[in-house]
């Protein structure tokens, strides 16, 4: 062992070695020490026996070629699911990227008042919209629909109660949890009702000169189904004015436009109709944008949110504005087919069969292949008892486990579905369908 650690070369010479001396000095220092450190404990642990130089020069150039190489990378979403969290949720439209791309790469007007030729606000840019697509509320964009949550609890339910329904004590992806939350934000919970029952009287109850909130949470990622009731908005609105409480709607995901498979679903436009106090949602999701949350609120409401002092933690950037701005004017002039969410969840079955079709043609001469109709859902916790019908290609093979794993290896997430391995082509982007081709070719 002892001659072996004596073989391990010093860091200069492996410094001014021909084969690693193009690395960046600063760089290649700390990768060759980590090396040596790396030999020095595996052979003390008996699992080298032998070495020699060009395996430590080796293992140097590949530590850093994998630096150089981006974590964050493209994959091809072949699950069908839409909004797949894991996935980054919606991919952003093409020339929605193009028109915002100089908005990184040069300055921009972000706090600036071009009129006035002085220092502006960064939260104006989307109030432009508001009467052509929420009433008459004003827009506040922070980071995402959590934080529009927090903001809200503890700017208006500092240390005051926030009334809400038992049955609506979500729990979303990553443990976020609306109690804990209330919590964090200083807000005070009060739960009414039970788990399948909460009427407009459990609220009135609960009302006391420290009520502040009267919240309603929809139910994204689960229902409730059977013997059940719950307050209506339109309750929630008149009991708030009656009380002087603000009613406020936490609608998680929120829809721009109709989906097909989702006639019942009242859009962002039909709730700003009902008059309630605050509305957040979700820009990620359903809507199809870049990650955000959209806080709606009346003048005086938003004037009281602007002024919280957190805001300035929860704040969007400059590149979540200018994409949220792109996506929200898609839906305003009736674009909305350009954006790449909304069109693959309202793509018709028709359509998605010939696609699949076409995949099949591709790849049946390498894998035993064959068109399939299947169901997926929306994603994202998003309408979650909502099945869609969609279509895919199966394929089979003696071992399911090694072509999933493979094919993730070559970045294509599938899914495996009665002993077969799924792709289905909702989520499949055109200029994907080759890559699909050459991998499923090189599958031994």
């Amino acid at each position: 062992m002892n001659e072996l650690l004596r073989q391990i070369p010093q860091v200069d010479k492996l410094l001014n070695n021909e084969y690693l001396a193009h690395l960046p000095s600063h760089l290649a220092k700390q990768i060759i020490q980590s090396q040596i450190s790396r030999f020095r404990d595996k052979i003390i642990a008996g699992e080298i026996k032998v070495f020699e130089l060009q395996d430590i020069i080796n293992a140097i150039l590949k530590e850093f070629d994998s630096l150089k190489l981006s974590s964050l990378k493209h994959v091809i979403n072949a699950t069908g699911i839409t909004v797949h969290t894991n996935l980054g949720r919606s991919p952003i439209s093409d020339d929605i990227y193009d028109n915002v791309k100089k908005i990184a790469t040069r300055y921009s007007n972000l706090e600036y008042d071009m009129t006035q030729g002085k220092r502006g606000d960064r939260y104006h840019h989307l109030n432009k919209f508001s009467p052509y697509l929420f009433e008459d509320y004003e827009v506040l964009l922070v980071n995402n629909n959590a934080a529009a949550v927090f903001l809200i609890l503890n700017t208006f339910s500092k240390n005051k109660q926030t009334i809400v329904s038992r049955a609506e004590l979500v729990e979303i992806g990553g443990g976020f949890r609306i109690p804990e939350v209330m919590s964090n934000s200083s807000a005070l919970l009060c739960e009414v009702g039970t788990t399948n029952k909460t009427r407009i009287s459990d609220y009135e109850k609960a009302i006391t000169d420290q009520s502040a909130i009267l919240m309603k949470v929809h139910q994204s990622n689960f229902s409730i189904v059977g013997f059940t009731e719950e307050a209506s908005l339109d309750e929630i609105v008149t009991l708030g004015k009656e009380k002087g409480l603000v009613s406020y709607y936490d609608l998680g995901s929120g829809i721009l436009q109709k989906l097909n498979f989702s006639k019942d679903e009242n859009t962002i436009q039909e709730l700003c109709k009902k008059g309630l106090d605050i509305i957040s949602f979700s820009t990620d999701k359903l809507i199809g944008s870049i990650q955000g949350g959209i806080i709606l609120a009346k003048k005086e409401l938003m004037s009281s949110l602007k002024q919280n002092q957190l805001l300035r933690m929860l704040r969007a950037d400059k590149l979540t504005i200018a994409i949220v701005e792109e996506s929200l004017k898609k839906y305003l002039f009736g674009e909305h087919n350009d954006i790449f969410t909304y069109k693959m969840l309202n793509e018709e079955p028709n359509n998605l069969k010939e696609k699949a079709q076409k995949l099949h043609s591709l790849v049946s001469s390498f894998i035993q292949s064959s068109v399939l109709q299947t169901t997926t859902f929306a994603g994202g916790g998003s309408m979650p008892n909502e099945q869609i019908i969609s279509y895919g290609i199966s394929l089979k093979v003696k071992n399911i486990t090694n072509l999933e794993k493979y094919l993730r290896a070559n970045s294509i997430i599938a899914r495996i579905e009665n002993e077969c391995v799924i792709l289905d082509v909702r989520t499949i982007f055109d200029d994907e369908f080759e890559t699909i081709k050459e991998v499923i070719k090189g599958y031994k």
